[in-house]
């Protein structure tokens, strides 16, 4: 099977026919009359071309059992990263919070005439 960009073909297939598809929704949704009931009957044939290509694969699933062991030496590392960047992410959310309501909302003045 060929690789391009590391991804098969079934997948390049799936993906420039969903961006079609949505691509024609979002223009027949501002047709009018029959031309804006084809956006639903292309999502509906997208879906269904989906469904049927993904239920029968090109291959076979077989795989072969292999007896080599890796071992992710990064693993601790990464746990780190993930755990830093989720403290870092939850400090950041409560700074916008409370820099969100903790902001003075000013009265307008009266115009008197």
């Amino acid at each position: 099977m060929v690789l391009w960009l590391g991804i098969g073909p079934g997948v390049w297939i799936l993906t420039i026919m969903w961006a079609l598809a949505l691509l024609c929704c979002l223009i027949l949704a501002r047709a009018s009359g029959v031309a804006q009931t084809l956006a639903v009957v292309v999502f509906v044939l997208v879906v269904l071309i989906t469904i049927i290509l993904l239920v029968l694969p090109l291959e076979g699933t077989e795989t072969a059992t292999s007896t080599v062991i890796l071992y992710d030496n990064l693993f601790i590392l990464r746990c780190c990263f993930i755990a830093v960047g989720g403290l870092v992410a939850f400090v950041a959310l409560g700074y916008v919070t409370v820099n969100h309501f903790m902001q003075p909302v000013y009265a307008k003045p009266l115009k008197i005439n």
